[in-house]
């Protein structure tokens, strides 16, 4: 409802940066509202030139604004919505705010694939200016979550005396005189105003999620839920499905994978202070646990001279594949808190799944 929030951003990027930041000019602007709040940014910032009069004052490149870059958030039945009132309203809110910062913020598309060039966005700005105070918690945190070190995030501040509420035609201080009026019809010159943008520091988490989620549409509150480095471990194998949980999420492992990973966990329930070799180079060893383990998962031929015995190549492909597994769908500092690896980081000192007894079930 605030439309001179995009003209005074861009003037406190692009023509009068904070004291320590340099001048920053966006190649496009992107705006999410309800349709009410677009409707303001059509009629007074694109239709009647104000965004192009500022282009042009400051002698500006061109910046690519227009109907294409607006997004309205919807109702259920995918209808433009013309305020927030409920939860659900909400939380639709916030589902557009996460799918865009994570769009813009990524090099690849949402099938994986790499985008072209051209298409990735090299340096995001963000202003959690103007809207509800919802909408403005919803995009700080999304880009907490998605943000690179080079994306950023503010919030435009104006003179009291020039703010839209008193003052309704201004939208950035001019480099000439220019008389405008408040509702009181007095007289102010733009030229006078002062505008202040306020970087707002923010931490980075986009290294706790996982990759396929900085990749895939999630809802924010999927993403949310990812986040969970920081929270107690409780692993639980499910053996029936192959199923390795982390509280609401799981991942489903192959056969040998899972065969793997459940060995080592008894090992750690049964005695928490027992290491497991690791099987050397060239040598064949028989491990009859972890032959039960997989031929109950996979339906192996026990008659199979072969059967049974396990090599170093074997081994280290269980390590790789589990790792990859584990980070795909837990992050990678997650997958650090469950994978098995070296006893106290030492090579040569056995694998241990750094895990007490308590934080491990096998149903």
């Amino acid at each position: 409802m605030s439309p001179a929030i995009v003209t005074e951003t861009i003037y406190g990027l692009a023509v009068n940066p904070a004291e320590g930041q340099e001048k920053w000019i966006p190649d496009e602007v992107h705006i999410i509202s309800t349709e009410h709040g677009l409707n303001q940014i059509r009629g007074r910032l694109l239709n009647a030139g104000n965004f192009e009069k500022l282009l042009k004052d400051y002698n500006l490149p061109q910046i690519k604004f227009c109907e294409e870059f607006l997004y309205p958030i919807r109702d259920i039945d995918g209808k433009p919505q013309y305020d927030l009132r409920t939860p659900q309203d909400n939380e639709r809110a916030a589902n557009l705010i996460c799918e865009k910062v994570r769009y813009f913020t990524s090099d690849k598309n949402d099938d994986g694939s790499d985008k072209i060039e051209a298409d990735q966005v090299k340096s995001l700005h963000v202003s959690i200016a103007g809207g509800r105070k919802t909408m403005g918690f919803y995009i700080g945190y999304a880009l907490s979550l998605y943000g690179r070190a080079n994306d950023h995030m503010s919030h435009v501040l104006v003179e009291a005396k020039f703010d839209e509420t008193k003052v309704p035609d201004f939208y950035y201080p001019t480099n000439y005189d220019y008389q405008i009026k408040d509702y009181s019809q007095t007289n102010w010159n733009a030229k006078d105003a002062k505008i202040w943008l306020s970087y707002i520091p923010f931490v980075r988490l986009r290294a706790s999620l996982p990759e396929k989620s900085l990749i895939k549409k999630a809802t924010f509150s999927e993403v949310v839920a990812i986040n969970l480095a920081n929270e107690p471990i409780k692993v639980v194998l499910e053996c029936k499905s192959r199923k390795v949980f982390i509280g609401h999420k799981f991942v489903k492992l192959p056969p040998r994978e899972f065969s793997f990973y459940q060995w080592f966990v008894e090992q750690k329930i049964e005695n928490s202070d027992q290491v497991v070799q690791a099987i050397v180079e060239g040598e064949n060893r028989p491990i009859p646990r972890l032959f039960e383990l997989w031929k109950g998962a996979d339906n192996l031929d026990p008659s199979d001279p072969k059967s049974g015995t396990f090599d170093h190549a074997f081994f280290e492909q269980r390590l790789t594949m589990l790792k990859r597994k584990f980070t795909d769908e837990f992050t990678e500092n997650v997958a650090q808190l469950i994978m098995i690896q070296h006893k106290d980081g030492k090579k040569g000192a056995g694998y241990i799944v750094p895990l007490e007894k308590d934080q491990i079930e096998i149903i």
